[in-house]
């Protein structure tokens, strides 16, 4: 035993949250967890503001650990004697460590859990730069690509094909994540795409069991849905310029990409815009008249289509599995993402003073491709299926 928790307190010295931190305070020391039993950091001093960072371990099985105020989703140790670190950023917001047995896991063990927090900025101080954080679980069980649209600054809604092949939701206001919410309607054969164009107003499709495609949509008091036709392959996505206009993207039977869009209060028929696509595509647009779509090509990289009076492509690179996504913060300012052939998240990037940026890797563990949504300036969340079928979150910011 003192072995494993010389190992735990190694690991954290070499945390870099860790080492930024002024302060900790150990919490749920040597308690004991076990399935509805969780430890709640309730002990003098593990509450705190400007928390960089929650570590735990368990000794005798895996746990996962979460902050009670909900500013991250959880992490989970990968095994016994094994440590995670969640790592949060840092605001006025008070909170403690809620320490769990992971999903699935019978017996107790003895859990270690430490927070660290820092003294508030002084008056004045610039606020810390955004950095990535993730990947955190958010539950449930899902089948194929999830999306996300965002209604207003602080909220997300997060949609994905059940099990069931129903349509839910679940959503996020500013603080707290809801529990998912079958929203019902017909069957899904794919998984969904998803966008806002205001404070009341969500547009959801998805392929249906004929091929055609299915379209929700949300008027701040009822969702209703209706079929567009099409003969799709995969997942279709949707982006929204303004209030009123939608447009649709899909791989067509012939793998070429294709395009429906709602304006003046009608829906045009389908056209095609060529390519050869080996999956669905991701689309986004960061301003009037101006729509980016990508999507895998045949060689397994991703090529990039852009709208902004008329139509031009190019390619992206990269070595991609699955349905790719892209996401805008602001005007000019383009992030793409997509699961790599090591199953990780990785994201390349535009910038209107530089151009493309390289290939990063995110890390984690893909068995879908992602859904990314951006709710303003240099804020980014995404999304993806984990690899036992629950769903998983990076967020930057």
């Amino acid at each position: 035993m003192a072995v494993a928790i010389a190992s735990f307190l190694g690991l954290l010295a070499v945390t870099g949250s860790a080492k930024a931190a002024i302060h900790e305070e150990k919490f749920c020391w040597s308690k004991t967890v076990s399935k509805g039993n969780p430890c709640l950091g309730l002990n003098e001093g593990s509450v705190h503001s400007w928390v960089t960072g929650i570590a735990v371990s368990g000794m005798e099985h895996s746990v996962c650990v979460r902050d009670w105020l909900n500013q991250a989703p959880e992490k989970c140790t990968s095994g016994p004697g094994q440590a995670t670190f969640l790592d949060l950023k840092p605001s006025e917001l008070s909170t403690y460590g809620w320490i769990s047995n992971n999903v699935g896991v019978e017996g107790s063990t003895t859990v270690y859990g430490v927070i660290y927090w820092q003294d508030p900025p002084p008056p004045g101080s610039p606020p810390p730069p955004p950095v990535w954080h993730g990947p955190g679980g958010l539950g449930g069980q899902i089948v194929g690509d999830p999306d996300a649209s965002s209604r207003y600054g602080g909220n997300i809604d997060l949609f994905a094909r059940g099990t069931n092949d129903a349509l839910h939701i679940k959503t996020y206001d500013k603080e707290s994540w809801s529990e998912w919410v079958n929203l019902g309607g017909p069957a899904l054969s794919s998984g969904p795409g998803a966008v806002s164009w205001g404070s009341s107003r969500i547009d959801v499709v998805g392929r249906a069991t004929n091929g055609s495609v299915t379209h929700w949509w949300y008027d701040g008091s009822k969702w209703s849905n209706e079929n567009l036709g099409g003969s799709i392959v995969g997942s279709p996505d949707i982006s929204s310029w303004g209030s009123g206009r939608l447009d649709i993207f899909a791989r067509g039977t012939d793998n070429a990409l294709k395009h429906k869009w709602f304006a003046n209060g009608s829906w045009s028929s389908w056209e095609s815009l060529g390519g050869t696509l080996t999956t669905g595509p991701g689309a986004v647009s960061w301003g009037s008249n101006r729509i980016d779509v990508v999507a895998r090509t045949t060689n397994g990289d991703v090529a990039h289509w852009w709208y902004d009076g008329s139509w031009h492509s190019d390619n992206l690179g990269g070595a991609i599995v699955g349905e790719p996504d892209i996401s805008s913060w602001g005007s000019g300012r383009l992030d793409v993402f997509a699961r790599g052939t090591n199953d990780a998240l990785h994201h390349k990037w535009y910038t209107p003073t530089v151009g493309w940026f390289g290939w990063e890797n995110l890390g984690g563990t893909l068995s879908t491709g992602p859904g990314a949504v951006s709710w303003g300036s240099e804020r980014i969340d995404v999304f993806g299926r984990a690899t036992d079928g629950s769903a998983a979150q990076w967020w930057y910011g």
